[in-house]
């Protein structure tokens, strides 16, 4: 994912930054229509009532925690995946371990 940060409401540089993202398909929000805008939130369930920049505002954040949740998704499998090998690696010591003591 490629992102640029800009201020809420599209301001480059604002106090509150938020990723101008282009995931999903989705082009960098700062370009797209209203109409887009309103489909792209009314499809996540959010509000999509207000003017231009408090919808940009809207669907970047929307989309900065979207990626949020995927990458802590994507942690915590790995994690899991790590332990399970490095419980695998245990049980075979083990059984060798005992394999050498007989």
């Amino acid at each position: 994912t490629r992102t640029r940060t800009v201020g809420v409401g599209g301001v480059e540089g604002g106090s509150a930054s938020v990723p101008c993202a282009y995931s999903a398909g989705i082009r960098c929000i700062q370009g797209m229509r209203v109409a887009k805008l309103r489909r792209e939130l009314g499809r996540r369930g959010l509000s999509a009532l207000g003017r231009r920049g408090r919808l940009v505002e809207r669907l970047e954040i929307a989309i900065f925690d979207e990626e949020k949740q995927a990458t802590i998704k994507a942690a915590a499998a790995e994690r899991e995946r790590l332990e399970r090998e490095s419980l695998e690696r245990q049980l075979i010591r083990e059984a060798h371990q005992a394999e050498s003591d007989m």
